[in-house]
């Protein structure tokens, strides 16, 4: 059954554990990277085909979420799918979900990759298990079977009556990132994880006030870059050497433009739990084990997986400071 829905595998059966490989905590946003590929592999009955599994997670105080989540299986023909669990039904405009917390707080979630994916919500398997208040889930499938996947996905809180942000997909035109546009913000994710770019070029909305690029050289600095507006957008380019304003990456290798405190202010957000270093050999997501029988299911922050610990903190800090919100003008 659990090979059949693409799970984790429980504890005991999988090939090994996931790891939060690096992480790190400021003022304005908290970061976190997690590779779950061995969780998703099983020697026990040889279903050893998911090639990686990972995901980066930033949460853009106060109100949103920005996930990215890489899977990749040894054959095309092997589903790959997210799930988000509701605390209630939801209901679904476009690429975006819509749903109410009971104080009447807005949670929405935008598919900004796969392009071709489909949405669904569905009932969560009736009454609550585990005194979880989850009792619906939102699916996303991609709209064909392919060996990599990349799933980007905005998750925002809103006050009752708000219209919420409209997230934008950015894709690099040099160095392979993508990531989204969201209330000011340009925040990317490497496709790949491995060596890090040397030259990183995109293109941002005008109204960018902010630019967040993860997956670079800890403690790097580079030179940024943000050319005049044309067309409503404004080119970036970002690179170890060349012309533009010195930035320096974080010990978890992200470079905040314009620069933020480099410590986490003690009302919210996580502690450091380590150096935020680069990953050893071999964390870095070239890992393959073969065949597999089966696919790949991510579930959202707050779903579980071990190697989404710290985005769960960041979530519940994320929810905890919604639910005790007053309401506000919309944006």
């Amino acid at each position: 059954l659990m090979a059949a829905s693409g799970s984790q595998w429980m504890t005991g059966m999988s090939v090994g554990d996931g790891e939060v490989l690096r992480h790190s905590s400021n003022a304005r946003f908290v970061y976190a990277l997690g590779d779950a590929t061995e969780l998703y592999n099983s020697a026990d009955i040889s279903a050893t085909g998911v090639v990686h599994a990972s995901r980066s997670i930033v949460w853009l105080k106060p109100d949103h979420v920005v996930y990215y989540d890489r899977a990749e299986t040894s054959q095309a023909a092997r589903f790959k799918r997210l799930w988000q669990q509701l605390p209630a039904e939801g209901t679904i405009s476009g690429k975006t979900m819509r749903a109410s917390s009971p104080k009447g707080q807005q949670l929405l979630i935008t598919t900004l990759l796969p392009k071709d994916a489909t949405l669904q919500v569905q009932v969560g398997g009736g009454a609550p298990v585990d005194e979880s208040i989850m009792t619906h889930r939102l699916r996303v499938d991609p709209g064909a079977e392919r060996a990599k996947e990349r799933f980007l996905h905005v998750f925002q809180g809103a006050d009752a009556n708000a219209k919420g942000d409209t997230p934008t997909l950015i894709e690099a035109s040099e160095g392979g990132y993508a990531g989204a546009a969201v209330a000011g913000v340009a925040l990317l994710f490497p496709e790949q994880l491995g060596p890090a770019a040397t030259t990183i070029r995109y293109r941002a909305p005008g109204n960018t006030q902010q630019h967040i690029v993860t997956g670079l050289k800890p403690s790097q600095v580079y030179k940024v870059s943000v050319g005049a507006e044309s067309g409503g957008e404004v080119e970036v380019s970002i690179s170890e050497a060349g012309s533009g304003e010195s930035a320096k990456a974080d010990s978890a290798g992200v470079l905040a433009y314009p620069e933020v405190a480099s410590e986490e202010a003690p009302d919210g957000g996580l502690p450091p739990l380590n150096d935020g270093g680069p990953p050893t050999p071999g964390q870095e997501g070239q890992s393959g084990h073969g065949r597999n029988k089966d696919g790949c299911s991510v579930a959202g922050p707050g779903s579980g997986g071990s190697f989404a610990v710290v985005a769960l903190i960041a979530l519940l800090a994320f929810w905890r400071r919604r639910q005790g919100r007053g309401a506000r003008a919309d944006r």
